[in-house]
C-alpha cells in the first residue's frame, strides 16, 4: 500500500516487537523518528540493525538526532540541516 501524502511518525520503543510497525511505515516510504531510550544498549543495537537494513533497502537516509534518537527517511525526502550540527550515526551505536 503506497501512501498518497507525506507523514512523519514518532515512536518511543520499549519492546523489540514494536520495530515491525516502524519497518512497515518505512516500506511505505514514510519518515520515522525513533527514540530508543527505554531499551538497553544490546536491544538498541538490534533495533538499529533491523531498521537500518530496511532503510538501506529503500535507499533511505539515517540521521542521528541525539543520544538514542534517530530519523529514518526514504530517498524521496530531502533533509536540510547544518552539516556541522548533524551526524548520521551515533558515536555509541554502530549502524551495520
Amino acid at each position: 500500500m503506497r501512501a498518497t501524502q507525506s507523514e512523519l511518525s514518532v515512536f518511543y520503543l520499549s519492546h523489540l516487537e514494536e520495530v515491525t510497525e516502524v519497518i512497515d511505515i518505512l516500506r511505505e516510504r514514510q519518515t520515522v523518528i525513533v527514540n530508543l531510550e527505554q531499551l538497553n544498549l544490546a536491544k538498541t543495537q538490534r533495533v538499529i540493525d533491523w531498521i537500518s537494513g530496511c532503510t538501506q533497502a529503500i535507499d533511505g537516509q539515517i540521521i542521528w538526532l541525539g543520544e538514542r534518537s534517530f530519523m529514518f527517511a526514504p530517498c524521496t525526502v530531502k533533509v536540510i540541516a547544518d552539516e556541522s550540527k548533524r551526524s548520521y550515526i551515533s558515536p555509541r551505536v554502530k549502524v551495520s
